[in-house]
Formats: structure tokens, C-alpha cells, sequence
């Protein structure tokens, strides 16, 4: 593990090269990797792990999913989100493994601080040997390699030199050619075709162009073998050259794991890590054969075994994984008691992100998931949900559902004008509790002044300390500011209100809309997204399936057709408790009620777009959305946005 790199050339049986195959499933959190032999034949069954889970490959052996550091713990200095991460059990609050101090006692290196390692004779860590120094190994040395009993820089040494630190590909660690012949530097071999692998005979050798130079045949993942790299090919003379570029940085890193990802994902978004993708990108086509390896199309493999790699080119590349990604799993070892979601920062297969793991079962007895769309890393806990609450002016059919205690004709009752009260939710429709006097009052009628809009009726909103209809503004009126400058407003008959620059009041404006056929496009998470004139802008958005989506613009189809059916609703609010309009009370009228889950899918498709898509009919929708489903499906063609999905709250509030 000295540098990182985990993939051996494939075993050969007889004459054939290992037969790779995807099973019938997509994903699993069970068994990833089925091994049999047939006829003297390895025969190996991949089926990709959930997101969150890795499949840790060996030769002629079954695999399980699991968390990367179930079988592979993190040394010191490397990347970690929880103690279990660690072989030392311990995760710092900046999100790195520690280990022992110097002179604290030891019985491995590998429990050691970055820096040090375990002197077997004291059984203490020690600070890491400088070059010129005797060794026995090279962990015992500090950014270098022991060569011929000495502490040596990394391709130092001229043809010629005694060098005895050769790697089991052939590379010569302390050789400036990175090449060694009978234990002295010497040129280094290059490949006949340098451009490509050449095919060759299964348990056969590749020659150098010099003639003399061998390497066996090495097979690949499409059942087909290849001549690996040599010494003296470019790709390998970039990583000896390039290798100049990290080794500053690399000492931060732990001796037993130099070069591992898990340590430079610590310096995620510097320079360092830059460097670092740039190298291993390259490096792994030898010290990881994937000059050989990489010789396959079959998915199941490319997101298994080869996943590691793929993920460091598609990362020095540009393409990161910035979005969380949610995913279901049956897989549960580690998870605390009541937990239904497990949130985790970690490194699956090369590649730093935020996993959702979700077991909806996990809830019984009538226990539901708490389950909220973060982007902070948070497990989720089954609960028992407490019984809804209704208002005065809501539907019932028993007085146990009311917060009053009274259910007369179907319709929650509360206290008449006049009457004492302590609540502002507990007089009737039309009445709001004066806390000051605690009495109830009537509510503030159209042109009355306010200072919220709990005090006017409940088909009114305040604006600028007047109660007035909603959506009545005409362009270019004076309305109440806007949180950022511009955004969406119920006072305006546009839908949206925006800061002028002239007068310094917030006044109502044509509302925007996304670019000709790019409403909600695909996006970069950091950017923003500009409207059709290039004058307002959102953020990028994370969704639920790992992408990330352009919001909806207020003069979208969305918004505008929320608001559409909020007016519908808007007269009814009269029938509602002033303070809390909610569903409960729009469903005294079916029709009214369908109106309402209407605006409620719209206006939810509006303001969450980015949430919606890829969750319908899948653990997303059901754990996270179930109840905006409900709505949709009651009033909504089944085919329309067969994608979208939020959640639908117990009431929504109109007054904004």
C-alpha cells in the first residue's frame, strides 16, 4: 500500500484470460461480485454497488458491498468524515485521521502520525529518516525511497548506480530512467507500439524494441491480453517527471500511502490536488496496468473495478460529482439505532462526495422517516408524527381533530368576537387574537392599515402597512422590498417585484423567464443562471439524483399557472382561520380543494424545480415527496412531469 495503487494484473487460468460479465441487475447492496471456474476458466459476475457502497475486488474470490473504509481504514493525514473511518479511530474536527504523536509508543507504523514512523527497536514513533541516512525500508524515510540501505531521492540516481528498490512492474524508484538491469541504473526500455496496447498470447511475453527486454502478457477485463507498459515509454517518463510536482505535498501524506487519493482529497479545490489528478491520471496506466485494464466497455466493469480510475481522469478533466446523490440500500452495518437515512461525506472509488442512504423500511410501528432534503450531510431518524392540528374554519368530522375542542357541522369552531384569548390561532374566520388586549377582533378589512398580514382578512396581504387584494399592483407600483433585491411577490399582478436602481424603491416588473427551451437546464453547482434578457439570476441547484438544475424563473409556465389557481382560491380564504390557512380548510368544498392541491403542485414545481426531477415512483418520491404526490396524482394527468416530485407541506403559506 506504499503508494496507494490496489490493482494487480489479472490471474491467468491455463491459457485463458478471466471471463467478466454483468448481472441482471443494475445495482445492489448485497453481493457485487459472483466468482465460479469453469472448466479451468475464472468466470467473474459484476453488478455495480449503490451509490454510497464499493465493491472491493479480489482475485478468484465473491465480493460484498460496503462502505470503502469497512475493508480499507484511513491512515493518518488522510481524508475522513467519523472516527470509523480511521485505523486510529480518530477524526479531527477538519475532517483528517490522526495517529501518535512522536515518542508516543507504537507496535506498527501504520498507527503513527504523518511524519513518522514506528521504530521497531524502541517501539516509538520517530521522525521520518532524512536522505543519506541508513534504512531498512522505505516507510522509514521521508519523501524518498530506501535504496541499497540508504535514504534516496526519488529518481536520483544516474545509469550505472546500485539500485535495489524495484517495484514487481520493474520500475526502479531511485533510477533517474526509472529503469534497472541486474541491480544497476541503466536505459530504460521502450514498448514496439507506443501509441496503443498490442495485443499478444495469453502466458506469453512482450518484448522491448531493444530485443532483450520482456514482460509477460497481462489480460485484460474484455477477456483479451495486452503488452503492458515499459520503462522508457513517454507515459511512464511523464509520471517520473511529474512526480516533482506533488512530492512537496506528499509529505503531508502518511508513509505507508504516499500517493493515495484519501490523502490529497484533504487538499481538494488547491493547486495541490490539481497536481495530483494531473500525475495519478497518468501514472495509474503502469502502476496500475490501466494501459491494459482500460480495454473495456462493459459498464458493470467501468463502474466497479475500473470506477477508481475513470473517476481520476474524469476529475482532472473537469467532471466532479458536486451534487449529494440519494440512494436506497439494504445495507445498514454501522448505522446507529432509528436510523432511517445515513449521511456521509466519503470517497467512493476516487471520488469526494455527499451520499443519502435510505432504508424506508427501517420505520415501523406506525414510525415515519423524518427525511429533509439537505445539502449538509445529516442522518434522518424514524418518529412517530404527532396528530394534525386544526383550526377554527377547518373541515373535521370528530372535535378531538380540532384545536378547540369543538367540530360543529363538519367545521372547526373557535371563539366569537369579543370573546378572551390567549392564541392567534384560536378565534374564527374573519377574527384575529389582539394578544396586547387578548381579545378576538375582527380582522383588518381592504384599505385598513397593518403591520402583517395575520391581521388582515384572510383573502387580503399587507403591503407597505395596507391591507390590499393579492396580485393587485400594477407594473411599476410600490410594493413591500424583496429578500436580495428581486424575486416573487403575491402583491404583484405580474408575479414579481424588483429594486429600482432610479428611486431606490421596490416596485413591480415584467416578470423573467428562462432562456428559449432552457427552463430548468442542466447546470454547474457554484454558477448562476440568467434569465431570457440576462438581468436576473438563481443559483444552480442541486437535485435529488446527483445532477444540478437552473431554478424556475417567475415568469415561467410554473409560476404563472400557480398563480393562476391561487386567485381561484384566494375568496375562499374568507372561510379560513385568519392566521393559518391550510389544506384542512379548503376541503369543506371539493371544488375549492382541487383548486388548492393545483396552485400547491405548481406553485411547489415554482420555487423547488431542481428537487422534482428523476423522483417519481422510486424511494425519493416515496420517502422524501410522498404527500405532493398524492396531490399531483388526484388532480393532475399522470403523464404530465412524469419526473417531478417535492414535498407537499401540511399548509402552505400564501402570505408571502
Amino acid at each position: 500500500m506504499l503508494f496507494g495503487l490496489l490493482i494487480a494484473p489479472l490471474l491467468v487460468s491455463g491459457t485463458s484470460c478471466p471471463v467478466f460479465k454483468c448481472g441482471s441487475s443494475t445495482a445492489t447492496s448485497g453481493q457485487c461480485i459472483a466468482y465460479t471456474n469453469s472448466s479451468g476458466v475464472d468466470n467473474y459476475k459484476i453488478t455495480p454497488c449503490v451509490t454510497g457502497l464499493t465493491c472491493n475486488y479480489a482475485k478468484q474470490s465473491n465480493a460484498i458491498c460496503e462502505f470503502p473504509t469497512d475493508y480499507m481504514p484511513r491512515y493518518p493525514g488522510e481524508y475522513c468524515f467519523d472516527n470509523l473511518d480511521c485505523h486510529s479511530g480518530i477524526c479531527s474536527t477538519n475532517g483528517q485521521c490522526l495517529g501518535l504523536k512522536s515518542g508516543d509508543a507504537c507496535d506498527m507504523t501504520y498507527q503513527c502520525g504523518t511524519g513518522l514512523f514506528c521504530n521497531s527497536t524502541s517501539s516509538v514513533c520517530e521522525t521520518l529518516l532524512v536522505n543519506g541516512t541508513a534504512c531498512g525500508d522505505t516507510s522509514q524515510c521521508s519523501n524518498s525511497v530506501c535504496d541499497s540501505g540508504v535514504c534516496t531521492a526519488y529518481f536520483s540516481k544516474a545509469t550505472g548506480q546500485p539500485a535495489t528498490a524495484i517495484s514487481t512492474q520493474g520500475l526502479a524508484w531511485a533510477c533517474i530512467t526509472g529503469f534497472a538491469s541486474k541491480n544497476l541504473c541503466a536505459v530504460a526500455p521502450v514498448s514496439n507500439s507506443t501509441t496503443s496496447a498490442a495485443t499478444c498470447t495469453v502466458g506469453g511475453t512482450c518484448t522491448a524494441k531493444d530485443g532483450i527486454n520482456t514482460k509477460p502478457c497481462t489480460c485484460s477485463y474484455n477477456g483479451k491480453a495486452y503488452c503492458p507498459l515499459f520503462e522508457g515509454d513517454t507515459q511512464v517518463q511523464n509520471m517520473i517527471t511529474g512526480i516533482q510536482k506533488i512530492l512537496p505535498n506528499n509529505i503531508n501524506c502518511h508513509t505507508l500511502n504516499r500517493f493515495s487519493y484519501e490523502c490529497f482529497a484533504t487538499m481538494y479545490g488547491d493547486q495541490a490536488f490539481t497536481d495530483y489528478l494531473a500525475w495519478a491520471a497518468n501514472a495509474q496506466l503502469y502502476l496500475n496496468n490501466e494501459w491494459v485494464l482500460q480495454h473495456t466497455s462493459l459498464k458493470c466493469v467501468n463502474e466497479t473495478l475500473q470506477a477508481s480510475y475513470l473517476n481520476i481522469v474524469n476529475q482532472n478533466n473537469g467532471i466532479t460529482q458536486q451534487c449529494p446523490v440519494y440512494t436506497e440500500t439494504n445495507y445498514t452495518e454501522g448505522w446507529n439505532n432509528n436510523t432511517c437515512i445515513f449521511a456521509t461525506d466519503d470517497i467512493y472509488y476516487s471520488n469526494l462526495f455527499t451520499t443519502f442512504q435510505a432504508k424506508p423500511s427501517a420505520c415501523t410501528n406506525g414510525q415515519v422517516c423524518h427525511a429533509l432534503v439537505s445539502a449538509e450531510a445529516t442522518n434522518s431518524t424514524c418518529y412517530t408524527p404527532p396528530a394534525a392540528v386544526r383550526y377554527p374554519g377547518d373541515y373535521c368530522t370528530e372535535s378531538t381533530q380540532c384545536s378547540s375542542g369543538t367540530c360543529t357541522n363538519k367545521v372547526c369552531t373557535g371563539l366569537s368576537i369579543g370573546a378572551k384569548c390567549t392564541s392567534l390561532y384560536s378565534c374564527n374566520p374573519g377574527l384575529y387574537c389582539d394578544t396586547a388586549n387578548t381579545v378576538c377582533v375582527a380582522s383588518v378589512p381592504q384599505s385598513g392599515v397593518c403591520s402583517s398580514t395575520v391581521y388582515c382578512q384572510a383573502n387580503l396581504t399587507c403591503n407597505l402597512g395596507i391591507c390590499v387584494p393579492f396580485y393587485s399592483v400594477a407594473l411599476n407600483g410600490p410594493v413591500n422590498p424583496i429578500s436580495g433585491g428581486y424575486g416573487f411577490s403575491t402583491v404583484c399582478a405580474s408575479g414579481f417585484a424588483a429594486l429600482d436602481s432610479k428611486t431606490g424603491a421596490t416596485i413591480c416588473m415584467t416578470a423573467p423567464v428562462s432562456p428559449s427551451k432552457s427552463v430548468n437546464a442542466v447546470c454547474t453547482p457554484g454558477n448562476s443562471c440568467l434569465d431570457s434578457t440576462g438581468t436576473y439570476k438563481k443559483a444552480c441547484t442541486c437535485g435529488t439524483n446527483g445532477m444540478a438544475y437552473c431554478p424556475t424563473f417567475e415568469g415561467d409556465y410554473a409560476s404563472t399557472k400557480a398563480i393562476y389557481y391561487h386567485k381561484k382560491i384566494i375568496s375562499y380564504q374568507s372561510n379560513c382561520n385568519t392566521i393559518m390557512v391550510e389544506s384542512y380548510c379548503y376541503m369543506k368544498s371539493s371544488t375549492i380543494y382541487k383548486y388548492y392541491k393545483y396552485y400547491l403542485t405548481y406553485y411547489q414545481e415554482f420555487t423547488s424545480y431542481p428537487l422534482l426531477i428523476d423522483s417519481k415512483d422510486s424511494f425519493i418520491g416515496d420517502l422524501y415527496f410522498s404527500a405532493y404526490w398524492s396531490a399531483y396524482d388526484s388532480v393532475r394527468d399522470s403523464s404530465f412531469g412524469a419526473n417531478l416530485a417535492i414535498s407537499m407541506i401540511a399548509f402552505v403559506a400564501f402570505n408571502i
